[in-house]
């Protein structure tokens, strides 16, 4: 029997936590009258964090388990949950304790009332200064150049509900390097966003680390922004124009000089004007010169230089 709401629950390194998050989202869904189950999603952790969700497991039937062979990232870890869930709506929430399980009540209510995708919106974030100008410059310029409909807050990914519909639409999508934030608001359907104060961590540290932040911000703006591929198409073509401007400037002729850009002869003409004309391979250079003396013919002299030096 399809139950009316599943709950996936992703964590990675989270021995310390995992246990008092799986006590504290039980208790409030107990309370919802409603059918659940709770999807345990271990992201390759190299603790005892899969241990622990077993235990849970074993005592309590409406618990799933399931283990990805490898630390693939906390938004592929919520698609694997998302891909085994069965519910009519399905919650996403971390296990760090830093998300309250007692908003799930008000996502509930929100689903009810028709909304399709339920966002949850941290009002205060706890996080050092640079970390939040960095978020913010992000999703400002995620909205600008990529998705125009993105919310003006910041959405963090951790706490947030889809319908049915969702998932099944979700699910059709086989990005590699995905953002889910991204894809679902990229996908439309009936939004809302609650807002809601974050508590302090349980135990250990984040495990949202720098590079992981920036690896996310390069995925979206590739996946959902014109901006990359028209910079990558661009820049051929300035730097080809950049090159011919060059190679004119180095090839135009200066004073009474006349020919190409290239190797020859230098030579003077009749009227005394230097000309060019091209030389065989492996022919040297030469610039014929016009001498006058006594007791000699006006004439020219032969002079031989390498290297295609010229007056």
């Amino acid at each position: 029997m399809r139950p009316e709401l599943s709950v996936v629950m992703p964590a990675y390194n989270e021995e310390a936590n995992i246990g008092a998050a799986i006590t504290r989202t039980v208790e409030q869904l107990e309370g919802l009258g409603l059918s659940w189950e709770l999807i345990l999603v271990d992201d390759g952790s190299q603790d005892l964090t899969f241990a622990r969700m077993r235990e849970a497991a074993g005592s309590e039937p409406r618990l799933r388990v399931l283990r990805l062979s490898r630390n693939f990232g906390s938004h592929i870890a919520i698609t694997a949950g998302l891909e085994h869930a069965r519910g009519s709506a399905c919650l996403v929430i971390t296990s760090d304790l830093e998300e309250p399980a007692e908003k799930i009540p008000d996502f509930i209510r929100l689903w009810r009332s028709g909304y399709e995708i339920v966002w949850g919106i941290r009002t205060a974030r706890r996080e050092p200064l640079t970390v939040r100008v960095s978020s913010g410059l992000f999703h400002t310029l995620f909205r600008v150049f990529g998705l125009t409909g993105y919310y003006r807050q910041a959405i963090g990914g951790g706490f947030f509900l889809v319908d049915r519909r969702v998932v099944d639409v979700l699910r059709r999508l086989k990005e590699r390097n995905r953002t889910v934030v991204g894809l679902l608001s990229w996908l439309g359907f009936s939004q809302a966003t609650l807002a809601y104060e974050p508590v302090a961590r349980g135990a250990g540290r984040s495990k949202w680390t720098f590079g992981r932040r920036l690896k996310l911000a390069i995925d979206s703006f590739v996946a959902f922004s014109y901006v990359p591929i028209r910079l990558v198409s661009a820049l051929p073509i300035y730097f080809h124009s950049r090159g011919q401007l060059h190679l004119r400037a180095v090839c135009r002729p200066a004073g009474g000089l006349r020919g190409h850009c290239g190797s020859g002869l230098a030579h003077a003409d009749g009227g005394g004007a230097l000309s060019r004309r091209p030389s065989a391979p492996g022919q040297r250079d030469a610039r014929r010169i016009p001498v006058a003396g006594p007791g000699r013919e006006q004439g020219a002299a032969p002079l031989h230089r390498r290297g295609g030096a010229r007056l």
